[in-house]
């Protein structure tokens, strides 16, 4: 069972294996949900080390 804490680490969608942090980059969003960034824009990404990320959550 896992817990829910704050954000730790980026996920990286083609390197899963090795990156399976908490936070999503907008790349990966657009990609997984398959829309593009313009349906997203009001979606309240966060500069993390110099991408622009969201928590999982």
């Amino acid at each position: 069972m896992g817990i829910l804490g704050r954000p730790q680490g980026l996920f990286e969608l083609h390197s899963s294996d090795s990156c399976v942090g908490s936070m999503l980059s907008k790349t990966n969003v657009v990609e997984i949900l398959g829309v593009t960034e313009r349906d997203i824009q009001s979606v309240p990404f966060k500069n993390w080390n110099g991408i622009e990320a969201i928590d999982e959550r």
